[in-house]
């Protein structure tokens, strides 16, 4: 017996969206526009320094944008972080899943039929 048969009266709830608008990260438009002004600041001072190479063009490029370089930083620390973090979390869980089925350390991909059990190789 597989459980009572649905109803069509009985409906799945529809979760509403949220009241205040936030919690879907920022718009489209908010990234479109830091990457515009991240690309044209780029373009600017690569073809300030590339038609007028001299210690005098680098001194003055560095001390027009060494302010975005901070902004910079925390814009790629995020995706960074997040990415580090993901790592570390797998790690954890796979060495949790190995101490579960007490699986040795060393065991690869071709462990998946039981404790100790491998497929044949088949050399190709």
């Amino acid at each position: 017996m597989a459980g009572p048969a649905p109803t069509p009266d009985r409906k799945q709830p529809v979760r509403p969206p949220p009241a205040d608008g936030f919690g879907d990260g920022p718009p489209r438009g908010v990234w479109l526009l830091l990457g515009a002004i991240a690309g044209a600041k780029l373009a600017t001072l690569t073809v300030v320094l590339w038609l007028s190479w001299s210690p005098e063009a680098g001194l003055l490029a560095a001390v027009t944008v060494w302010h975005w370089l901070p902004l910079a930083a925390a814009l790629l620390a995020g995706p960074v972080l997040f990415r580090v973090r993901l790592r570390r979390v797998r790690a954890r869980r796979e060495a949790l899943r190995r101490a579960e089925w007490l699986l040795p350390e060393t065991a690869g991909a071709e462990m998946v039929a039981g404790v100790g059990a491998t497929l044949p190789r088949v050399d190709t």
